[in-house]
C-alpha cells in the first residue's frame, strides 16, 4: 500500500480511499439518502 501526507496535517493516508458514508441501509436507522447494496456496487467495482 502506498501513502502519501494529507495535506499539512502530517497524518499519512493511503493512496486508495473509498469513503463509505453514503453506504448502508436505509430502513435500519441510517439516513435516507444512504445507497443499499445493489445501488452501491457498481461503485464498489468501480474503485477496485
Amino acid at each position: 500500500m502506498e501513502f502519501t501526507r494529507l495535506g499539512r496535517t502530517g497524518l499519512r493516508v493511503s493512496r486508495i480511499g473509498l469513503g463509505c458514508m453514503s453506504f448502508g441501509e436505509a430502513a435500519a436507522g441510517m439516513h435516507r439518502w444512504t445507497l443499499d447494496e445493489d445501488a452501491a456496487a457498481p461503485f464498489f467495482r468501480q474503485a477496485v
